[in-house]
């Protein structure tokens, strides 16, 4: 139920008996490590890239009436190059550094009192340097959270959209424990990483996943060479 084809094949090769038999086999010596004559092996290229789309859109108002505004909204997406494997070449990924919306704004609301303003216009000295002059600033930031990445596995009995209209962060009320998920999403998707080799269903004790959960990026019906595939 959770096959992971990299670590057999390393336990195959970090045994000097299984390599010998490999050999004897009439294996390669480098059919599970590129350079078996080497204890490392270092590549240094120029293909990393990155790759950023953004649109904004920008809100003015010049002081009149004694109100200015000053406001932009941002939706951006940010992207970076990944190598799964020296067998394809670099492909993007959504960074999960990036911050999808940001909102900002700057305001400021000069109070109506004193002279030359509309209350209390024709005030004593005195009065207008109690009084006038005033004015409200407010200068403030709302953005989403950045791109929350939850793995290499696979989403099963919902779509990838239908997964992010569940993510809710929740608390209980009896543990102060903070959730992002509903609890039966949380339960299944731990059924489904609690795998068993000997056991007549392929999970342990808790039983097989039903409905809505995640699940390891391999299994019985799909190995993965490269993550997402």
């Amino acid at each position: 139920m959770n096959p992971n084809p990299a670590a057999a094949a390393n336990t195959l090769w970090s045994s000097a008996t299984f390599r010998a038999n490999m050999l004897t086999a009439g294996f390669a010596s480098n059919f599970f490590v590129l350079n078996p004559a080497v204890s490392s092996a270092s590549i240094t290229t120029n293909g990393s890239k990155t790759k950023y789309d953004s649109i904004q859109i920008s809100l003015r108002r010049a002081l009149s009436g004694g109100f200015a505004l000053d406001t932009n909204y941002v939706y951006a997406k940010r992207y970076a190059s990944t190598l799964d494997t020296l067998r394809l070449p670099r492909r993007l990924v959504q960074s999960t550094a990036g911050v999808p919306h940001a909102l900002k704004l700057t305001a400021i609301y000069e109070l109506p009192f004193g002279r030359g303003k509309h209350w209390a216009t024709n005030v004593n000295p005195w009065i207008d340097g109690a009084i006038g002059g005033w004015s409200l600033n407010l200068t403030g930031r709302v953005q989403s959270g950045t791109i929350l990445n939850f793995g290499n596995v696979r989403v099963v009995g919902m779509s990838t959209d239908e997964l992010r209209s569940a993510f809710k962060i929740r608390i209980d009320p009896a543990t102060k424990i903070v959730y992002a998920l509903p609890q039966e999403i949380i339960d299944n998707t731990i059924k489904a990483f609690s795998v068993s080799a000997t056991s007549a269903t392929g999970y342990g004790a808790l039983g097989p996943p039903t409905d809505r959960y995640l699940a390891p990026a391999n299994g019985p019906d799909c190995i993965q060479q490269v993550r997402g595939d």
